[in-house]
């Protein structure tokens, strides 16, 4: 009876002390997730940047004075009994819905929200007890860039801590018609292309002659040149360099991106002997001017070989070293024979129609036609370069006007080489000679130009070829953008980006952004992947990977087919400190 008793008080004592043991556990427990709590407040990066998972143990330490994250377990005796505690830090994903994930999916992480666990754990008879606590932070303090008027124009870069009117740049956006709203305006909106020969690259402008991008160095890789001269645009908006010295054509889209070429040094079908200058039809088929080879060879789009014409000679459809080439909008085939000193018509599939021109200086003569375009009315634009003019002509050949004269003077030329005519029918001239592009009207009147010589960016090294391409308001030309000032959060550790939005109205387009962050407030900006937003108020989550740092932008992009553009009025950027 005595050894019954006994046991039976000695599980009695037992069953207390584990009540005991356990209630102190899940304070100590508890207390630390507190501590937690209330050092991420005061930077959240004390949590967020800490190793992850149940190996990394991590205590709170008031060492310093301070509430302070250390690495490793604190270890503790409460009424005689000693106890170990720690805790750590998992990421956390949301679905879509915003729920939290039960297992972590790193496409969906929530940079601001961690996954704490708080354990204690002490001895009771040899055997361990543990006890643990969860608790998920979240950054408490969320603020918004709520940019609702754009009116006060560009040229402010930045770092802002408040929002104004201003922003950093535009193209093709208008901002001030409808004061607190912006609209795509892409109609008439011409971008000019010049092949920069020996600086071996393309460079863009605006019609203005603004310097927007370039592409291309010297070498024979994609998207390399050497000695490019010809370059021309077909509907989609891609664009084909004629690459000369390796004697093959290149195509890019119209950022300069490199699709495909074809082409190599021979008198094949499909190869070349010094390509000069393309041309493109309505049925986006490529003509290129086979310089060496005298010839013309044309080909899709995708540089199939169709068909060719041509060879050395001085009759009805042959060729002296002819240079440049344009088609009308019937699909007539110009080609400047440039050592014949005339002009050749013929049909898309290379049947002779006509021929204009003979050698010398009167109207209608030419010394060296190398450049050739055509305008909505099919009047024909030769480039009379040792004449140092330009001479427009009807379809048929008739003489109608001339400018020019030799010089370098506003509507002087040195070597005019091409030309290019917009879709408002203004005419842009390339100099070889004086390295500029020359802006006139359609009856010659001088507008404006633009380069020097030069290897830096608007500068020119002998150009030889010019086009042209309508703004294209599309996602993937980027056409249309507004790039914001930069935002200082003024959270030197780093802020979390949440979200953003547009409100405004939606009949039809798109609507993207690109958002960049960095710790210094010149950047550099390295913009995201395009975040496609459905529609006006709708939330999109910011990649992860660009939060916790000080400043950030945004580039916002209007997808417009030009008759129902979206109108923005408002842009909302979520962040939390």
């Amino acid at each position: 009876m005595m050894s019954v008793a006994s046991s039976g008080l000695f599980l009695v004592l037992r069953s207390g002390q584990l009540a005991q043991q356990n209630e102190v556990s899940s304070n100590l427990a508890g207390s630390l997730i507190d501590g937690v709590a209330a050092v991420s407040q005061g930077n959240w990066h004390s949590i967020y940047d800490l190793n992850k998972g149940s190996s990394n143990h991590y205590r709170v330490s008031t060492s310093t004075g301070q509430l302070a994250i250390q690495s490793g377990d604190e270890n503790l005796t409460v009424n005689g009994t000693s106890f170990t505690r720690y805790f750590y830090a998992d990421n956390v994903s949301r679905d879509g819905s915003g729920n939290i994930e039960s297992v972590y999916n790193s496409l969906n992480d929530d940079p601001s929200t961690q996954k704490i666990t708080s354990t204690a754990s002490s001895q009771i008879g040899g055997s361990p007890l543990i006890v643990s606590s969860i608790i998920y932070i979240t950054r408490s303090q969320n603020f918004v860039f709520k940019q609702t008027d754009w009116s006060g124009g560009s040229g402010q870069e930045g770092p802002i801590t408040s929002i104004n009117n201003k922003f950093a740049s535009s193209a093709n956006i208008d901002f001030s018609n409808t004061p607190g709203s912006i609209f795509p305006i892409p109609t008439n909106l011409n971008y000019i292309y010049v092949a920069d020969t020996n600086n071996n690259r393309i460079q863009k402008f605006d019609s203005s002659g603004n310097y927007v991008s370039k592409w291309g160095s010297s070498g024979s890789g994609d998207g390399q040149f050497q000695h490019p001269q010809g370059i021309g645009r077909d509907s989609a908006y891609n664009l084909y360099v004629a690459d000369t010295n390796n004697h093959r054509i290149q195509k890019f889209d119209n950022a300069g991106n490199f699709l495909l070429k074809w082409g190599s040094h021979g008198n094949g079908d499909g190869q070349f002997d010094q390509p000069r200058d393309l041309a493109i039809d309505s049925a986006n088929n490529i003509y290129v001017i086979d310089f060496l080879n005298d010839r013309v060879e044309k080909f899709d789009s995708s540089g199939n070989f169709l068909i060719k014409w041509g060879s050395q000679g001085s009759t009805d459809g042959k060729f002296k070293d002819p240079e440049g080439i344009a088609v009308d909008s019937n699909n007539n085939v110009y080609v400047a024979d440039t050592k014949n000193d005339r002009i050749q018509k013929f049909n898309s599939s290379g049947t002779f129609l006509l021929k204009w021109g003979s050698t010398g200086s009167g109207n209608g003569q030419f010394e060296n036609p190398t450049g050739i375009s055509v305008d909505s009315s099919n009047n024909i634009f030769v480039a009379d370069s040792n004449n140092q003019r330009v001479q427009k002509f009807d379809s048929n050949g008739n003489f109608l006007s001339k400018w020019g004269g030799s010089g370098n003077g506003d509507g002087q030329f040195g070597s005019p080489a091409d030309m290019v005519i917009d879709s408002q029918n203004f005419v842009y001239v390339v100099d070889a000679q004086n390295n500029n592009v020359q802006k006139f009207n359609s009856s010659g009147t001088f507008i404006l130009k633009w380069g020097s010589q030069g290897s830096t960016d608007g500068k020119f090294q002998s150009p030889t070829g010019i086009a042209s391409s309508l703004a294209q308001c599309t996602g993937a030309s980027e056409e249309c953008n507004l790039v914001s000032s930069v935002f200082d959060t003024g959270v030197v550790s780093g802020a979390g980006l949440n979200t953003i939005m547009w409100q405004g109205s939606q009949i039809s387009g798109q609507v993207i952004f690109k958002i960049a962050s960095s710790n210094n407030s010149a950047g550099p900006w390295n913009y995201s992947s395009a975040i496609n937003v459905s529609g006006p108020n709708v939330q999109v989550k910011i990649d992860p990977s660009l939060s916790n740092k000080r400043y950030v932008r945004y580039k916002l992009i209007m997808d417009s087919n030009q008759s129902n553009s979206p109108r923005i009025d408002d842009v909302i950027l979520s962040w939390s400190r």
